[in-house]
Protein backbone atom coordinates (compact mmCIF):
# COMPACT_ATOMS: atom_id res chain seq x y z
CA UNK A 1 0.00 0.00 0.00
CA UNK A 2 1.40 3.40 -0.98
CA UNK A 3 2.11 5.81 1.83
CA UNK A 4 0.71 9.33 1.58
CA UNK A 5 3.36 11.97 1.41
CA UNK A 6 3.00 15.49 2.69
CA UNK A 7 5.18 18.44 1.91
CA UNK A 8 5.31 21.35 4.32
CA UNK A 9 7.13 24.51 3.42
CA UNK A 10 8.35 26.53 6.36
CA UNK A 11 8.61 30.23 5.71
CA UNK A 12 11.11 32.22 7.70
CA UNK A 13 10.83 35.97 7.52
CA UNK A 14 13.57 38.31 8.59
CA UNK A 15 11.46 41.23 9.84
CA UNK A 16 8.33 41.35 12.04
CA UNK A 17 5.19 42.22 10.09
CA UNK A 18 6.46 40.67 6.88
CA UNK A 19 5.53 37.60 4.89
CA UNK A 20 6.88 35.55 2.01
CA UNK A 21 5.22 35.07 -1.35
CA UNK A 22 6.16 33.25 -4.54
CA UNK A 23 5.71 35.62 -7.47
CA UNK A 24 6.53 35.49 -11.15
CA UNK A 25 7.77 38.35 -13.33
CA UNK A 26 8.07 36.39 -16.59
CA UNK A 27 6.65 33.28 -18.18
CA UNK A 28 8.42 29.94 -17.98
CA UNK A 29 8.89 26.79 -15.93
CA UNK A 30 9.08 26.41 -12.14
CA UNK A 31 12.42 28.24 -12.18
CA UNK A 32 10.66 31.60 -12.78
CA UNK A 33 9.31 31.72 -9.22
CA UNK A 34 10.85 34.42 -7.08
CA UNK A 35 10.47 34.33 -3.30
CA UNK A 36 9.81 37.84 -2.02
CA UNK A 37 9.50 39.21 1.47
CA UNK A 38 6.85 41.92 1.69
CA UNK A 39 4.70 43.57 4.35
CA UNK A 40 1.67 41.62 5.49
CA UNK A 41 -1.35 43.26 3.83
CA UNK A 42 -3.89 45.21 5.86
CA UNK A 43 -7.47 44.16 5.15
CA UNK A 44 -9.74 46.85 3.71
CA UNK A 45 -13.14 47.53 5.29
CA UNK A 46 -14.88 44.57 3.62
CA UNK A 47 -11.90 42.20 3.60
CA UNK A 48 -10.56 39.43 5.77
CA UNK A 49 -6.87 38.67 6.27
CA UNK A 50 -6.24 34.94 6.07
CA UNK A 51 -3.09 33.13 7.14
CA UNK A 52 -2.79 30.60 4.34
CA UNK A 53 -2.28 27.03 5.52
CA UNK A 54 -2.68 25.39 2.08
CA UNK A 55 -2.93 26.61 -1.51
CA UNK A 56 -4.33 24.65 -4.41
CA UNK A 57 -1.98 23.88 -7.28
CA UNK A 58 -3.92 23.49 -10.49
CA UNK A 59 -3.43 23.12 -14.20
CA UNK A 60 -4.55 26.75 -14.61
CA UNK A 61 -1.64 27.85 -12.39
CA UNK A 62 0.84 25.98 -14.58
CA UNK A 63 -0.74 27.47 -17.70
CA UNK A 64 -0.60 31.00 -16.21
CA UNK A 65 3.06 30.50 -15.32
CA UNK A 66 3.81 29.28 -18.86
CA UNK A 67 1.87 32.17 -20.44
CA UNK A 68 -0.69 29.90 -22.13
CA UNK A 69 -3.74 30.68 -19.98
CA UNK A 70 -6.57 32.66 -21.57
CA UNK A 71 -6.21 35.46 -18.97
CA UNK A 72 -2.99 37.39 -18.46
CA UNK A 73 -2.11 39.40 -15.36
CA UNK A 74 0.43 42.23 -15.37
CA UNK A 75 3.82 41.21 -13.98
CA UNK A 76 4.84 40.65 -11.28
CA UNK A 77 2.04 38.69 -9.68
CA UNK A 78 1.44 35.78 -7.33
CA UNK A 79 -0.19 32.61 -8.65
CA UNK A 80 -2.69 30.48 -6.78
CA UNK A 81 -6.48 30.65 -7.11
CA UNK A 82 -7.40 28.52 -4.09
CA UNK A 83 -6.49 29.21 -0.48
CA UNK A 84 -7.44 27.63 2.83
CA UNK A 85 -6.47 29.00 6.19
CA UNK A 86 -7.37 30.82 9.36
CA UNK A 87 -8.68 34.37 9.62
CA UNK A 88 -6.24 36.55 11.57
CA UNK A 89 -7.94 39.93 11.05
CA UNK A 90 -11.28 41.24 9.79
CA UNK A 91 -12.18 44.60 8.30
CA UNK A 92 -14.80 46.69 10.15
CA UNK A 93 -17.55 46.00 7.56
CA UNK A 94 -17.12 42.20 7.58
CA UNK A 95 -20.32 40.58 8.81
CA UNK A 96 -19.97 36.83 8.32
CA UNK A 97 -16.57 35.94 9.75
CA UNK A 98 -14.54 36.31 12.92
CA UNK A 99 -10.89 36.08 13.81
CA UNK A 100 -9.96 32.39 14.17
CA UNK A 101 -12.51 31.06 11.66
CA UNK A 102 -11.29 28.37 9.24
CA UNK A 103 -12.04 29.30 5.63
CA UNK A 104 -11.63 28.10 2.06
CA UNK A 105 -11.57 30.58 -0.79
CA UNK A 106 -11.44 30.92 -4.53
CA UNK A 107 -9.29 34.05 -4.60
CA UNK A 108 -8.41 34.36 -8.30
CA UNK A 109 -4.68 34.90 -7.83
CA UNK A 110 -2.41 35.44 -4.83
CA UNK A 111 -2.63 32.20 -2.86
CA UNK A 112 1.07 31.28 -3.17
CA UNK A 113 1.79 33.41 -0.13
CA UNK A 114 1.67 33.26 3.64
CA UNK A 115 -1.24 35.72 3.92
CA UNK A 116 -3.94 37.10 1.66
CA UNK A 117 -6.48 39.90 2.12
CA UNK A 118 -9.65 39.50 0.04
CA UNK A 119 -13.34 40.31 0.36
CA UNK A 120 -15.28 37.99 2.60
CA UNK A 121 -17.40 36.91 -0.39
CA UNK A 122 -14.35 35.09 -1.83
CA UNK A 123 -14.44 32.64 1.10
CA UNK A 124 -16.64 29.92 2.54
CA UNK A 125 -16.49 28.39 6.01
CA UNK A 126 -14.31 25.28 6.17
CA UNK A 127 -16.00 22.50 8.15
CA UNK A 128 -14.15 20.87 11.02
CA UNK A 129 -12.76 17.51 9.99
CA UNK A 130 -11.70 18.70 6.54
CA UNK A 131 -7.99 19.45 6.35
CA UNK A 132 -6.70 22.60 4.71
CA UNK A 133 -4.87 20.57 2.04
CA UNK A 134 -7.89 18.39 1.26
CA UNK A 135 -10.15 21.41 0.92
CA UNK A 136 -7.99 23.14 -1.69
CA UNK A 137 -8.09 20.01 -3.82
CA UNK A 138 -11.87 20.29 -3.95
CA UNK A 139 -12.48 23.78 -5.24
CA UNK A 140 -11.63 23.57 -8.95
CA UNK A 141 -11.79 19.79 -9.26
CA UNK A 142 -14.75 19.37 -6.94
CA UNK A 143 -16.69 22.17 -8.60
CA UNK A 144 -16.04 20.61 -12.01
CA UNK A 145 -17.46 17.30 -10.79
CA UNK A 146 -20.42 19.00 -9.16
CA UNK A 147 -21.26 20.93 -12.33
CA UNK A 148 -21.04 17.75 -14.39
CA UNK A 149 -23.52 16.09 -12.07
CA UNK A 150 -25.94 19.00 -11.82
CA UNK A 151 -25.81 20.32 -15.40
CA UNK A 152 -24.66 17.58 -17.77
CA UNK A 153 -26.54 14.81 -15.98
CA UNK A 154 -29.81 16.74 -16.49
CA UNK A 155 -29.49 16.35 -20.24
CA UNK A 156 -31.56 13.47 -21.57
CA UNK A 157 -29.46 10.64 -22.93
CA UNK A 158 -26.28 11.68 -21.09
CA UNK A 159 -24.45 9.26 -18.81
CA UNK A 160 -21.80 10.12 -16.25
CA UNK A 161 -19.63 7.42 -14.72
CA UNK A 162 -18.47 8.20 -11.16
CA UNK A 163 -15.42 6.06 -10.51
CA UNK A 164 -14.50 7.28 -7.08
CA UNK A 165 -15.74 9.65 -4.41
CA UNK A 166 -14.51 10.61 -1.01
CA UNK A 167 -15.88 11.46 2.36
CA UNK A 168 -14.38 14.94 1.96
CA UNK A 169 -16.78 15.85 -0.85
CA UNK A 170 -19.79 15.11 1.34
CA UNK A 171 -18.45 17.40 4.06
CA UNK A 172 -18.06 20.35 1.67
CA UNK A 173 -21.17 19.88 -0.49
Amino acid sequence: MAQKESVEIIYQTTKPGTMKQASISKYGGPDVFEIQEIEIPEPKNDEILVEIKAAGVNWADAMRRAGTYFEHEPFPYVLGAEAAGVIVEVGPDVKNYNKGDRVLGFVGIGAYAQYIAKTESAFSPLPDGVSFAESTALLAQGLSGYLLLTDVAKSEGKTILIRKTSEIATKIY
